[in-house]
């Protein structure tokens, strides 16, 4: 009974409303946004502890309200980051951050549609949408009259995704999830995109895809925003 009581005050608090003001935070606040896509998943049914959480992101943000992007006309080189979560749940949160100028210009973390069969599947579906949002985002260079230099760097920490994007053929291992391989492999046959491996330390993505130690969240924060 008081788990319903509990619930129906939590209806009369527009737990929509601020999921939607967070949403639209997340433009010039990418160090939040895992956490916002994370709560998003309750909008139907959200209990107190969701809006609790929620209210502790509100808070984080109102200490932290002078942090911002800030770009660096010194850094003019676009690169790209991608991660995911693999192994503590069936659909595993994944991310990518386009950089230019030092800070992010484009990013997303959601929860994969997929239920994958290891950590290179996952980190492949990922490398593939953040290969095709840096398709678009090269053309709109181009209008722009700033064309990027060939091919551009996707960074990931799975040696697997990088090894299976540069060699040709399908294994036992990769041919279930061929369709996001064929589509990255595309991009790297025509010297669109390159992946590089890095570590999961230097990986700035991983802020996308679980709740992280401070001193990480921090490191990555910066490397996001250009502190």
């Amino acid at each position: 009974a008081s788990s319903d009581l509990d619930r129906s005050r939590m209806r009369s608090k527009s737990y929509l409303q601020l999921m939607g003001s967070l949403l639209w935070v997340t433009i010039t606040r990418p160090d939040i946004s895992f956490h916002v896509s994370f709560l998003c998943q309750f909008m139907q049914d959200p209990s107190p502890q969701s809006y609790d959480a929620a209210l502790s992101i509100l808070s984080y943000l109102h200490h932290t309200k002078t942090l911002g992007l800030t770009y660096d006309g010194a850094k003019s080189k676009l690169e790209v980051y991608a991660d995911s979560s693999w192994g503590s749940i069936a659909k595993p949160f994944a991310g990518y951050v386009l950089k230019y100028g030092g800070a992010s210009i484009s990013f997303q973390s959601k929860k994969l549609k997929l239920v994958a069969q290891s950590s290179a599947e996952a980190e492949t579906a990922v490398y593939a949408l953040a290969a095709r949002n840096l398709q678009f985002t090269i053309h709109l260079f181009e209008f722009l009259d700033n064309p990027q230099q060939m091919p551009i760097p996707i960074f990931t920490d799975n040696s697997a995704t990088r090894d299976s994007i540069k060699n040709p053929g399908v294994t036992a291992r990769t041919r279930h999830y061929a369709r996001w391989l064929l589509y990255a492999r595309e991009q790297f046959l025509h010297r669109i995109s390159m992946p590089h491996w890095i570590s999961t330390s230097a990986m700035t993505a991983d802020i996308f895809t679980k709740c992280l130690d401070k001193s990480t969240f921090l490191r990555h924060r910066a490397s996001l925003l250009n502190e």
